[in-house]
């Protein structure tokens, strides 16, 4: 066990050791090819990608296509072509090294706390943990949020500390980052919610202070924001006082999203319940019941097929994964939110959902799933009629695409 420790000790000790050498690195960049170099790119192929050549009828940077959103109507994705994609991945990659999460952020920070010895990884869960059982929760939404930060916000943040790029670097950057028609960060760029990030540490900072004034919870979810009290003081001031950091900040809240949320009614945070404990919502058991029953009736490869099918129907452009990973995805999320207790009894919902996925796993991987339906040796629990209604409707988009992995 302390052989382990020491391997896991001296990985991680190399690891922050490169981090340190390419932020160096990164930070000595002083012109357009040095850039290319540090990105591992030919010159000629990054501002290939960036299609900045004198060339007529060249493909787009992006390929733009739309999404169903859960609250209705329709929401923009910008994927980005092949080797944009790579230069940004690398880009997105040294910036999070930079990037100095503060405490109120939880969106797309990924193993950060891990790298600076705290067990409190930022996700969903994290945010909503922190107004659990409050009095009061007030949600604000930023009002397109990715497309609101424009070109010239992100070439005037290169251009300060902590990075002090010149402008041909910073501009050369910015082209990466942004869309070439909108001249903003679209949603599908690697690098876009890195930069959304850094570019609200001021907004944070303020929001921050402000909250700490009224003895008021604050944090941020990428473009959610969530403010709670054990106390009856989120009024019309303080919510004019948000608005107005907001705006000054260059942001505009989305007012039909602006909910003020007691304790009499279901409090939400980042589609998650906080009344009294952080929960998923009743729904969302529900489907994953339904699914494992439409794996139990109609086999793994049945269920594949129905999903393609749906998927189809709504013109997603990207690669929908196997219906097996999308629910394990889903368990494992549960198991995440609610608790993962390995002597947990039958009636930790986590551990039954997964005893079931694993005997279904297993008896399609040794090829005895057909058998198994006959001796009816899989699930003992009937379905009952809200399983039945949720196995004939569609798979919901936005309980899919999250578990992709």
């Amino acid at each position: 066990m302390q052989e382990n420790e020491n391997i896991i000790s001296n990985k991680n000790l190399m690891t922050d050791m490169l981090s340190q050498i390419a932020i160096s690195e990164f930070s000595k960049i002083t012109s357009s090819r040095e850039l290319a170099k540090f990105l591992e790119m030919k010159y000629s192929s990054l501002i290939y990608s960036l299609r900045l050549v004198n060339k007529v009828k060249l493909p787009p940077r992006y390929i733009d296509f739309q999404i169903p959103k859960k609250s209705g109507g329709l929401r923009q994705i910008s994927a980005p072509n092949r080797t944009l994609l790579f230069a940004q991945r690398k880009l997105a990659q040294v910036l999070s090294q930079i990037y100095k999460p503060p405490k109120a952020a939880h969106g797309f920070i990924k193993n950060w706390d891990k790298q600076n010895n705290s067990d409190n990884n930022r996700s969903i869960v994290s945010n909503a943990r922190k107004h659990k059982n409050k009095s009061v929760v007030l949600n604000v939404d930023l009002k397109d949020f990715f497309p609101s930060i424009n070109g010239r916000r992100v070439f005037s943040l290169l251009t300060k500390p902590p990075f002090n790029f010149n402008k041909q670097v910073a501009g050369l950057i910015t082209e990466i980052c942004i869309h070439d028609v909108n001249k903003n960060l679209p949603q599908g760029a690697a690098t876009s919610p890195i930069i959304s990030n850094m570019i609200c540490r001021g907004l944070d900072k303020k929001l921050t202070n402000l909250s700490a004034m009224y003895r008021i919870s604050y944090s941020r979810y990428a473009d959610d924001l969530t403010f709670s009290s054990t106390r009856q003081n989120i009024d019309e001031k303080f919510i004019e006082n948000v608005i107005e950091i907001i705006n000054k900040e260059g942001f505009e809240i989305n007012e039909k999203k602006l909910r003020i949320q007691s304790k009499r009614m279901r409090q939400e945070v980042t589609g998650l319940i906080v009344n009294e404990k952080v929960n998923v919502e009743r729904k969302y058991v529900r489907r994953i019941r339904a699914m494992l029953h439409n794996w139990e009736v109609k086999g793994l490869e049945q269920c594949q097929k129905e999903m393609l099918d749906k998927y189809k129907k709504k013109h997603i452009k990207e690669a929908i994964p196997d219906f097996d990973i999308v629910l394990k995805g889903m368990i494992n999320f549960l198991g995440q939110v609610r608790g993962k207790n390995e002597n947990a009894d039958q009636f930790n919902l986590y551990t039954k959902y997964l005893n079931k996925y694993n005997k279904l796993k297993y008896y399609v991987s040794t090829g005895e799933f057909s058998n198994a339906l006959s001796e009816n040796n899989l699930i003992s629990e009937a379905p009952n009629k809200q399983d039945i209604e949720e196995t004939s409707k569609d798979y919901d988009l936005n309980d899919i695409l999250p578990f992709i992995v």
